[in-house]
């Protein structure tokens, strides 16, 4: 994802970061995708390869009424980090239900 993410900031594929709408919880320092791309990379960690959907949002599952679950979208799937699911659904819940639900999630 940090090369993918590389690609995105040297090509200015990226939204402007709304300097007046700045969450600094979220963002710490970091005033340029650049920066915390850097961090980053400082400091990665050795990661733990596992299945990742890849893309594992709330429009990407669903449950039926026997409580099967579904994928859809399986595109990004494949061999990647531990997290990266946990963060999509985090930010998911986090956006689209509460703050505490997120919080919740994770622990």
């Amino acid at each position: 994802r940090l090369k993918e993410s590389k690609f995105f900031i040297d090509n200015q594929l990226l939204d402007d970061i709304d300097q007046d709408d700045f969450d600094a919880e979220l963002w710490g320092d970091h005033r340029t995708y650049l920066s915390l791309w850097n961090e980053l990379t400082e400091t990665r960690v050795e990661e733990r390869l596992v299945f990742s959907h890849g893309d594992i949002t709330d429009s990407n599952i669903f449950i039926d009424k026997f409580n099967e679950i579904y994928f859809l979208d399986l595109g990004r799937a494949g061999l990647a980090d531990e997290f990266v699911d946990i963060s999509f659904v985090e930010r998911c819940l986090r956006e689209d239900a509460s703050e505490e639900t997120a919080k919740i999630f994770l622990k």
